[in-house]
């Protein structure tokens, strides 16, 4: 993949980034945005859009309200829910509990990223209720660029550390690992459009849809046509080998909407001691078309500095 030069974003305040592809809009970064206790107050990306144009993200949508483009979240954090929505509780199902965090940004700003790249480090506050310190204070760079149009692709990176400031340790969760099975979504987290229900999904395991739930694999694809525009379009979510638990077991969905999730603790709880810091990296292809499964292989070698 080669970069392309003519990527360049606008700002307003320190609240909304776009970034731009000559006159394209690739996508929004709502870094501050307006949202109700209930949709799990969190930065996300919003809308996130192919190099030809095609929207492949969803926000505030009346089935979950609280998914929201592409963002980083949890839904079980030693008990508290920062996904947004009601918490499984073993036993009883999902529950309305007064327990929803909230990411708070206490700074952001541009930094150097490289040719054909635009970045921005962005710290933040994970909140609970009834507690004035965070439960964890993260350090975040958000990547955008390689921009090609030979490969109809351009890629989000992100680099993320979180940080127990506090003097208890921490669990990360999932509903799964509170006894729901086949839920353990949490981490970098995607909320696709109905317009691409009832894609196809590839691991480096084989081809499928649903049945790709929980697969472990070094990389996951989503393809589907867009019902508004009739075009194939690809997110390519690729993880990291210095990722704990890599390979990952990916949460992903075709329907009854389409969503996909880095899900570090699917079915298994990932303590975080006091003054540690866990450390995730990220990379996300947003493609037109649907790439071969060599070309993914390819990204994902190139992107871990191996070609």
């Amino acid at each position: 993949m080669h970069a392309m030069t003519d990527l360049h974003a606008t700002a307003r305040g320190d609240h909304l980034v776009d970034v731009w592809h000559g006159r394209h809009r690739l996508c929004r970064y709502n870094t501050r945005p307006l949202m109700e206790e209930i949709q799990g107050r969190r930065p996300y990306l919003h809308p996130v859009s192919t190099l030809g144009g095609t929207v492949v993200t969803e926000e505030k949508h009346y089935d979950h309200e609280w998914h929201n483009g592409i963002s980083m979240t949890c839904p079980w954090l030693s008990g508290f829910n920062f996904w947004g929505g009601p918490t499984y509780v073993r036993g009883e199902g999902y529950q309305r509990l007064d327990n929803l965090g909230q990411q708070r940004q206490t700074a952001i700003a541009k930094v150097a990223a490289g040719d054909g790249r635009l970045a921005w480090r962005q710290s933040l506050d994970w909140l609970v209720p009834d507690r004035i310190e965070p439960l964890l204070k993260e350090e975040r760079v958000l990547t955008v660029g390689d921009a090609d149009p030979d490969t109809e692709s351009w890629a989000l990176d992100f680099d993320i550390a979180l940080r127990n400031t506090g003097e208890a340790g921490l669990l990360f969760g999932s509903p799964t690992t509170e006894g729901r099975e086949m839920a353990g979504y949490g981490g970098v987290f995607w909320r696709g459009p109905l317009a691409m229900l009832h894609g196809s999904v590839r691991t480096a395991e084989g081809r499928g849809g649903d049945d790709q739930m929980g697969v472990r694999s070094p990389w996951l694809a989503y393809t589907a046509v867009h019902a508004h525009t009739g075009r194939t379009a690809t997110l390519v979510f690729l993880d990291h080998p210095e990722n704990v638990r890599f390979p990952l077991r990916w949460f992903v969905r075709t329907q009854p909407f389409p969503l996909a999730s880095f899900a570090f603790a699917f079915d298994e709880y990932l303590p975080l001691d006091p003054g540690r810091t866990l450390q995730r990296r990220h990379r996300i292809l947003v493609c037109d078309g649907e790439p071969s499964a060599d070309r993914i292989e390819a990204w994902h070698a190139q992107w871990l500095g191996r070609t």
